[in-house]
This record gives C-alpha cells, sequence and structure tokens, in this order.
C-alpha cells in the first residue's frame, strides 16, 4: 500500500516538474518574496527616513495675521475696533476641472445659497451693473487700471499704445467679456455660459478674481463673503459635499461704530494697490496682496503702528498646497492702539448742529412757486422750488427707480412708471423728428424740446459717437447750434462732414462713407439707447414734475414705499387725497427734522465744516465735515454698489469739507489785511475813515452796505471797520498797501504785503493734519478785492482754524496733529505728541488788540454777527464772512470766533459753502459753544429742542 503511494507521489512530482505552470509559479513566488521584502524594508525598516525625506521637500513658513490695533478719542471711546466674524471662504482644491466650467457650476451653486440667505458676495472688481443693465465701472482709477492691466497684459497694452490705442479707455462691457471668456471659462464648453445673468456672472468673476491673490499659496483661503448669517453657516454646512474647498472660517472684521461722524478723519481698511503693496514693502516685506491695510486717513497714515507685526508657523504642505502639519508657531504681535485728541461727544454733536442748521436753512428758502434768479437778484434773496427737491430724489438717486417695475411695486411707484413711461416715449418720438430733414430750428423749439435736443448732443458725446476732442468750438456752425440758431439735424449732419464721428460706436454695421447712412445709424443708436440712458431718463423725471404731471404726492408717497420717509396712516392717506400744498407742508416738515436730510436733497446748501480747536494746547477736539459716509461699507471689502452711490452723490461725501474744500474766505480775511495795514503803517487804528459805499478809486467797487441797501457806513476806525465788516475801509486798505514810495499806485506791491501777512498766519502751507489736505490759496489779483477776502483768494477750514487760533492766542501758530498718543496693548505709551505753537514774528501786541476788540463787537451790540449770539452765556469775539464766487448760486457763509473772550479756552471755525449768509455760520458756532460749555446736552441735540434760531432777516456779511 505504501508503495502505491510513493509510486503516486514520485509520478506527482515528475508531472510537476514537467509543468510549466509550477516553474511560473516558482518565479512569482520569488518575486513576491522580494517585493513583500522590499515593502517591509521601505515601510518599517525606513520609513520614517522616507517620510522624512517628502516633507523636508514641502516645509513652509506661513505668515499669521495680527491683530489690528484700536483707535480712540481723547477719552478712550472707541472709534476703530475689531469684532470676531464669521467668514465663508473659498480654496482651489483642484477638485474641479476650470476649463469645462465645473468650478464656474460650483461658485453658481454657492451664489444661489448665499443670495438665498441674504449674504453679499465680495465686490473686488471696480464694476457694477448699471441702471441701463450694463457693466459699469465703479471704483477708484488706479483699480480700473490694474483691472485693465490684469485682464489683457502689459505687453498687449503697450503693443496697442505704440498703434496709438490707449486701452485703458476700453469700457467695463468690452474689459468683462474678455475677462468672462478669457479668463474665467465662460465659454461653450459650460452649458450655463450663456444663459446665466449678469448679476451672477459678476459674481462668479468677483470670486475668482479675488482668487487671483492666492493663486501661488493655495493653502490660503480667500474670503467671499463676510459676517454671514447662522443660518447661511448651516447652509453651506448642509451642501459641504457639493462646494468642495468651500469653509466657514472665524476672522476678525474692522468695525466703526460711529463711522459716520468720523469718516474724514479715520479713513477704512482693505486690501492693497499694487502701488500700495510696493510703497508698504519698502519699509516691510512681509506684507502681502491679501493683507488688510489702512487705505485712508489715520487708518492708513498710522498703518505701521496700527498693523502689529505678524507671526509665522512652520508647517508641511501636500502636493496641492495644503496644510499637513504645523511643526512650530511664533505667535504675531497686536498693533498698537492710537488715541486722538478728538472728543468722540463733541464731534457727534458738531456734526449734529452743523446738519440741522443746513436744513434750517433750506426751510427758510423752500417754497411751493417756481424760482428762476436772474442777473439782478441778490444771492440772500435765493430761494428753492420743493419741485427741485422732488426732482432731486431721482437725480441724487435717492429713490430706486428699478423698484418701480418690481412685483412688489406699490400704486405710488407704478403710477410714476406709467406717467415716466409715457413721457419717455413720446420724447423720443419727437427727438426722432428732430432728427431728420426740414427738422426746426432750436430757438423756435418748445424750452422743453430743447432741452432734449442738447441732452442728445451730450449722450452722443458721452458715449463716443461724437468724438468731442475733434470738435472745434470756434467753428461758426457749432456756435450755431450753441446759439440755437440752427436745428439739430443740420448741426448733426455739419458734424457728420467733417468727421466728428466715430462710426464705429454705432456698431459694426455703421461703418459707412455715406453721411445719410451714417445719420440713419444715428437715429436708431437713439431710438434703440435713449431710453435706458439715466441721463435720459432723469431728465424725463425733470419734465414731468416741473410741469406738474408727476406731483410732489405721488413722490413723498413713493419715499415713504421705499422705506426712506416713515410715516402713520393718517398722513399716508393724507398725501394720498391732499394737493400740492399738502405735499410741500409734507416735505418742508420732513426737511426741518433731517429725515430727509440737506445731503439726500443735494442743494444749497449741502455741506459743511465745523471745526473746534483747544487754544490753550493747540488740540483739535472736533473736526467736522459734512456729509460723512459709513465706514463700514467700505472697511475690508468696498461695498461697489455703496461706492458708486457715494462717488456719483451729489453732495460729494468722500470729499473733506474740513481740509480739501476751499472756498472764498469773505470778510473773515479781513484780519489778515488788517495786520498788514497797521504793521507795515499805511493806517492808524485811531485813524478814521470814511465808507460813503462806493469806493471812489480803481474799479468803483461797492461796499456790502451799498449793495444792500444803498447806504454806507461813513467814518470809522479800526475796530468799527471789523465790526461792521466794512469793504471801504479795507479796500482803501488794500490800495495804501499797493502804493510805492512814490505813491503811485503797484498791484504786484499789494499783493506781496497781503501774501506777507497771510504767510504769517500758515495760508499757503499745510496745517499739520494726518489726513489729506489741500493748500489755502492766496490771492494774486486785484488787491483791493483781495483785502477783503475775495480775488484769487481760496481757504481751506482747516486754515482758517490755525488762523482764528493765533488771533486767539496774540499769535502762537500751531502745527495741527489729530495723535494724542501711541499706547501698546497693555496700555504703555510709547509715544506722546503735544502739538507744537510757533510765535508769529513782526505782528505786535497792540495789533492783536485792535483786532480783538474789533471782533468782540462782532457779536456784540451793533455788529454784523450780534443777531446770532443774543443771549449767549459765554462772552465771545469772532468775524463773520460772506462772499458770492458764481452769480447764479448763494453766497458762500464763514464764521471764525474764539472764547471766553478775556480768557480763550477754545475756538469755532465754521465754513458752509453757498450757505447764504455768514449768519448761518455764526449760528451754528452760537450752539457749539453752548454744548461745549454745557448750557445744552447732547439729547437736546438729537430731540432738536435747543434750536431755537431761525433763519435772520438782517444780512451779515
Amino acid at each position: 500500500m505504501l508503495k502505491e503511494y510513493w509510486d503516486l507521489f514520485r509520478e506527482w512530482v515528475k508531472n510537476t516538474l514537467r509543468s510549466r505552470i509550477f516553474w511560473l509559479g516558482i518565479v512569482c513566488t520569488l518575486f513576491l518574496a522580494v517585493l513583500v521584502v522590499r515593502l517591509f524594508q521601505l515601510q518599517i525598516l525606513d520609513g520614517a527616513a522616507y517620510y522624512d525625506s517628502y516633507v523636508s521637500r514641502t516645509k513652509k513658513e506661513i505668515t499669521t495675521t495680527a491683530t489690528r490695533g484700536t483707535i480712540y478719542d481723547r477719552n478712550g471711546v472707541v472709534l476703530a475696533g475689531n469684532e470676531a466674524v464669521y467668514n465663508l471662504t473659498v480654496k482651489d482644491t483642484s477638485e474641479y476641472t476650470k476649463a469645462n466650467g465645473d468650478f464656474n457650476e460650483m461658485l453658481l451653486r454657492l451664489i444661489e445659497i448665499v443670495k438665498k440667505y441674504d449674504g453679499t458676495i465680495v465686490t473686488e472688481l471696480p464694476v457694477i451693473i448699471d441702471d441701463d443693465g450694463q457693466f459699469a465701472y465703479s471704483g477708484k482709477d488706479s483699480a480700473i487700471r490694474q483691472l485693465i492691466r490684469d485682464v489683457y497684459g502689459t505687453s498687449y497694452i503697450e503693443e496697442k499704445s505704440k498703434e496709438g490705442e490707449d486701452v485703458y479707455t476700453y469700457d467695463a462691457e468690452t474689459v468683462m467679456k474678455r475677462l468672462m471668456k478669457v479668463s474665467y471659462n465662460f465659454t461653450t464648453r459650460w452649458e450655463n455660459a450663456e444663459t446665466i445673468s449678469k448679476e451672477d456672472a459678476l459674481a462668479i468673476c468677483n470670486i475668482r478674481y479675488a482668487m487671483r491673490l492666492t493663486a501661488y499659496a493655495k493653502y490660503k483661503s480667500t474670503t467671499i463673503c463676510s459676517d454671514i448669517s447662522p443660518e447661511l453657516q448651516s447652509a453651506i454646512l448642509e451642501n459641504q459635499q457639493q462646494l468642495l474647498g468651500v469653509e466657514v472660517e472665524q476672522s476678525e472684521r474692522r468695525v466703526y461704530p460711529d463711522g459716520v461722524y468720523f469718516s474724514n478723519i479715520l479713513g477704512y481698511t482693505g486690501k492693497p494697490s499694487t502701488q500700495e503693496l510696493e510703497t508698504l514693502q519698502e519699509s516691510d516685506s512681509t506684507y502681502e496682496a491679501t493683507d488688510m491695510v489702512g487705505k485712508d486717513g489715520l487708518e492708513q497714515y498710522y498703518e505701521s503702528e496700527l498693523a502689529g507685526t505678524k507671526g509665522n508657523d512652520t508647517v508641511y504642505l501636500n502636493n496641492v498646497g495644503q496644510i499637513l502639519d504645523t511643526i512650530d508657531s511664533e505667535p504675531s504681535v497686536r498693533g498698537n492702539d492710537v488715541y486722538l485728541t478728538i472728543d468722540h461727544d463733541l464731534q457727534v454733536a458738531v456734526y449734529n448742529i452743523v446738519e440741522q442748521r443746513l436744513a434750517d436753512v433750506l426751510v427758510g428758502k423752500l417754497t411751493i412757486e417756481d424760482f428762476e434768479a436772474d442777473d439782478s437778484t441778490l444771492a440772500s434773496e435765493f430761494q428753492i422750488s420743493v419741485k427741485d427737491v422732488y426732482y432731486q430724489m431721482f437725480n441724487n438717486n435717492i429713490l430706486d427707480e428699478k423698484h418701480f417695475s418690481d412685483d412688489g411695486a406699490s400704486e405710488a411707484e407704478k403710477q410714476i412708471l406709467s406717467l415716466y413711461e409715457g413721457e419717455s416715449t413720446l420724447a423720443i418720438h419727437h427727438i426722432l423728428e428732430e432728427m431728420v430733414p426740414g427738422a426746426t430750428i432750436q430757438s423756435e423749439l418748445t424750452e422743453d424740446m430743447q432741452d432734449y435736443m442738447e441732452y442728445v448732443y451730450t449722450f452722443l458725446r458721452e458715449k463716443g459717437v461724437i468724438t468731442a476732442s475733434e470738435i472745434d468750438t470756434s467753428d461758426e456752425t457749432f456756435l450755431a447750434w450753441k446759439n440755437t440758431e440752427i436745428s439739430f439735424y443740420d448741426f448733426l449732419s455739419y458734424v457728420i462732414s467733417k468727421g466728428w464721428i466715430d462710426s464705429s460706436k454705432l456698431g459694426a454695421e455703421s461703418a459707412y462713407s455715406d453721411s445719410s447712412q451714417v445719420m440713419s445709424q444715428i437715429l436708431s443708436f437713439c431710438e434703440e439707447n435713449l431710453s435706458a440712458d439715466s441721463g435720459f431718463r432723469k431728465l424725463v423725471y425733470k419734465k414731468l414734475i416741473h410741469n406738474e404731471q408727476l406731483s410732489g404726492n405721488l413722490v413723498c408717497l413713493a419715499l415713504i414705499d421705499q422705506g426712506i420717509l416713515d410715516v402713520d396712516n393718517a398722513s399716508y392717506e393724507e398725501l394720498q387725497n391732499g394737493d400740492a400744498q399738502t405735499a410741500f407742508t409734507f416735505i418742508r416738515e420732513k426737511i426741518g427734522n433731517t429725515e430727509l436730510t440737506p445731503a439726500q436733497i443735494a442743494l444749497d446748501p449741502c455741506s459743511g465744516s465745523a471745526i473746534v480747536t483747544d487754544t490753550t494746547t493747540g488740540e483739535l477736539l472736533a473736526m467736522v465735515s459734512y456729509p460723512g459716509y459709513d465706514l463700514n461699507k467700505l472697511s475690508g471689502t468696498v461695498d461697489a454698489e455703496y461706492w458708486n452711490k457715494l462717488i456719483n452723490d451729489q453732495s460729494e461725501p468722500l470729499y473733506d469739507k474740513a481740509t480739501q474744500v476751499r472756498i472764498a474766505p469773505g470778510s473773515v480775511y479781513k484780519l489778515v489785511t488788517t495786520s498788514a495795514g497797521l504793521e507795515e503803517g499805511v493806517i492808524d487804528s485811531s485813524e478814521y475813515i470814511n465808507c460813503i459805499g462806493t469806493f471812489d478809486k480803481l474799479d468803483h467797487p461797492r461796499c456790502w452796505i451799498a449793495r444792500e441797501t444803498g447806504g454806507e457806513h461813513g467814518p470809522l476806525n479800526t475796530a468799527g471797520a471789523i465790526e461792521q465788516s466794512c469793504n471801504f475801509y479795507f479796500y482803501e486798505v488794500g490800495y495804501r498797501l499797493s502804493l510805492n514810495e512814490n505813491g503811485e499806485y503797484d498791484a504786484e506791491r499789494g499783493l506781496a504785503m497781503l501774501r506777507k501777512y497771510a504767510e504769517k498766519y500758515g495760508f499757503g502751507e499745510k496745517s499739520g493734519v494726518e489726513v489729506a489736505e489741500n493748500l489755502s490759496q492766496i490771492s494774486t489779483e486785484y488787491p483791493a478785492t483781495s483785502a477783503i477776502g475775495q480775488g484769487t483768494n481760496n481757504m481751506t477750514a482747516i486754515s482758517l482754524a490755525r488762523y482764528v487760533t493765533a488771533l486767539a492766542t496774540d499769535g502762537k501758530l500751531y502745527t495741527f496733529r489729530l495723535l494724542s498718543k501711541i499706547c501698546d496693548a497693555n496700555g504703555n505709551v510709547i509715544e506722546e505728541l503735544t502739538p507744537e505753537g510757533e510765535q508769529i514774528e513782526g505782528i505786535s501786541q497792540s495789533t492783536y488788540d485792535v483786532m480783538r476788540e474789533g471782533m468782540y463787537r462782532v457779536v456784540h451790540a451793533a455788529g454784523t454777527a450780534a443777531g446770532a449770539f443774543t443771549g449767549l452765556q459765554i462772552d465771545i469775539a469772532g468775524k463773520s464772512g460772506s462772499v458770492q464766487e458764481n452769480l447764479s448760486r448763494a453766497n458762500h457763509a464763514t464764521f471764525i470766533s474764539y472764547g471766553p473772550y478775556n480768557d480763550p479756552k477754545i475756538s469755532v471755525t465754521v465754513a458752509i459753502p453757498h450757505g447764504y449768509m455768514a449768519y448761518n455760520a455764526a449760528v451754528v458756532c452760537r450752539y457749539i459753544y453752548q454744548y461745549y460749555f454745557g448750557y445744552i446736552d447732547m439729547e437736546d441735540i438729537l430731540d432738536k429742542s435747543y434750536n431755537t434760531l431761525g433763519e435772520s432777516a438782517t444780512y451779515s456779511d
């Protein structure tokens, strides 16, 4: 039996050894053994070494952001701080293929979720969708130019420049189309590329444009939506599988608790432009394009103090740039805190006082009748038709026209839209009739049609159809058109014949040599585009309102329906059923209580500034620019729609009224002239000069009293001339300063003398404040009128504040600063600043004494500003100024002052462009003194119970 088994076994072995499968198995087994041994060596024996070798190639130093320092007022009130928020971020995880639109599709899903929960996508691009439904630029010129460089590239721009083409003139539509198609894959490979709305397309482009800054650092996320709601957070987490790379991250946001009041001082933060980044990196190489830096104001000026010191993390990254592990960390150091000389409560109080006074002036000038000034109308007699107020609700973009056609539009909004559509259609019909042979001469058209045809010319020029640079404004035919002597058709035909037309702007089919064909294309262009043009729409609304087709009642109802004004049901019904007087009374009340602000109305006066200085230290206690703007909407990522609203706001909130706006100072400048006259010896303070109304030398300019009343001041000494603000007296001083040794009149001599003393008071140099400031301009023409603050004198409010502070301190000229001290995070003082003051040389104490006496008399008894200060609990001194620079607009109003008179504590300067009369600036000063010295409080100001002075009937120069 055993032998049989053995024989079978031997046979099996022989057969197996003869089998190729056996030997193949042996080979495979050997290979497997070798593989197992090798894997054991790689993973067990040498695994750690190989892992270390791998990660050493992807070790990276990553900087971490420092917390920005806080900005405080002089009393420790937070003006600019930080708060923790949750942001929506995205990283390029390489999970999506960009070429076929997968990434865009994910972003589109994300945008839909964000919109559902009322989130706001970043607006990194300086582009919006305008009222015409087109892409339009909205942002600083530097940002627009950077976008164009990013889209086209420097070499393309330079190449086109050599060919005579300026790529920087490309409109937003052209640039965005290229960005979408070439850069962001809006091609046929993405099925939604042709059907996506412009709003969603812009949102995708904004996200991807923001991500460009982290394209070479994929471990960094890009914030695409700030301060998101808990509901949006939950929605993102629920859809995480469809939104790869999208995360919710905690971060810090810069906040400005009362930013509107301090917008001209603080500035805001945001990502640096290319040029800003280069400048920052010159002093600190750690700055990156994704950092939040100071963009304006003190945030920018004290960037190096506020920014802090970045930390460093040493990390390992995988092959797609994701962080695997952190092996070392050096924490960041918080930025220093900055304390200002400004008093928060005083700043807020002064802002509200200025706003209320502007509203009071508007109410006082408001009339239900039409008003049109002529050459004989005095500036003090100007009035404001309430129709102009109604029109400004459209012209200054207060009412949202888009809402008129929404499903939720109110009855009033629907009625307005119906009126607009009817007038617009009719107007375009008549316009086209005036663009064919046989058209009516301009002068024979109705006033409305003349305005429409003039706008068509403006429209064609702005659209580039008529090339403004080619037009010869001295051409006889052009002048005939401007003088309404020919028809618009004849003028346009002439423009075509002269080659002043860029037919490429009319479309691809418009490149004709035949003038009739070009005219036909222009007709079609107007017919297709006029109705969508915002300027044309505003003109239509103006005509509807002034022709009383669109009532004030409907405008007021629309303001209520859109939430701009708030009323009870009874008032709403009264407007519905009332007449023009009802609407007038309603809007007058809303202006008076500032529910509808002077800034929104944007009619003269709609802006102003007020500056309060501590005369004992030279510190600025308040520096108000009205109107302000919401810094929170600009900080971090600029709200493009809000920015667009700001740059188109006719009250110009972005322009600092305290440090940048320059106006003729008027009679406040007469103290410069007094200093020059007394110190140069051309007058004596006890000498009387007889004002006879009209100056009997030079071009016979008149004193204000002759212009206003036909009267004269009679004999006045220096203090009396200051008290009465007698132009005649100061004409004489300017004239005498212009006489040379031989008694001959030399205008340049007089101007040089006035400049000498103006410069002593700091005019012609900057004040020292750490924000944008324009230089005041000292007059270079006409010594006599320059002596009363006219000529070409143009001064900023901050320079006037420096000037009056010097007068209050008998000649101490301070260099202003907003900074009080800098402290570290633990409160230790790093730097403390004391304003520098230098004594003015060459002006005697007796001269200051005379000027101070005159300024005291200005606000007492028969002084030009006495009416504004009757019953004031503080004894002050001041000087008023009114001057008309534009015959079609109201006078500027200025007032400089200090108090108490015998022991000055503060100086107050107020400047109101087109504020009608100096009395209005003086009233602002009065209330500021009452608040500062405790006779009224913030509650009085906010409930307006302090406001007891109406508009004075007395002229104050």
